[in-house]
Formats: C-alpha cells, sequence, structure tokens
C-alpha cells in the first residue's frame, strides 16, 4: 500500500472514531468526505494543544470516546506539560 494512500486512510478512522478530532473538523468547517487524496490531507488544518486538545475532556481523544486499557502521553515539542 501507498504510504500517502495509508494516511488518508489513517485519517478517515481518527475522523470518525475520535470525538475530540471530528468537532475539530467540523469547527473548521471540514468534512471526512472532503479528504480523498494526500493532497487533501496535507490541507487540512493543523491541530495543537489549544485548538484540539485542551478543549475536551480525556475520553474525546480517545477512539469511541472511551479511554483504552492504554493511554500515551506527550509533552510535545515545547516541553510544557498538556493538563
Amino acid at each position: 500500500m501507498d504510504r500517502r494512500n495509508g494516511v488518508v486512510e489513517l485519517f478517515h478512522r481518527g475522523a470518525v472514531s475520535v470525538p475530540a478530532y471530528g468537532a475539530f473538523l467540523a469547527e473548521h468547517g471540514v468534512t471526512a468526505d472532503q479528504v480523498k487524496t494526500y493532497e487533501d490531507f496535507v490541507r487540512l488544518p493543523l491541530t495543537t494543544k489549544d485548538n484540539c486538545t485542551r478543549p475536551h475532556p480525556l475520553p474525546g481523544l480517545c477512539r469511541n470516546g472511551t479511554i483504552g486499557d492504554m493511554i500515551a502521553l506527550s509533552s510535545g515539542s515545547t516541553g510544557t506539560p498538556s493538563s
């Protein structure tokens, strides 16, 4: 499989299964069906802690809105912990 196709498929899975990401896309006027190619994908708005992570409770950041058996958190590149 072409990696670019894999990225688009992963985007579609996340867009429908991660509530916070679906809400983020809606806030930016994006629907998953608009993203058909890698070129469409690279034009998506970027997520940040302030515009996607912090506004949503932790379950909304997880697949199907449910915290699973394992969770990984990162401070990202800023070094400032997420809260």
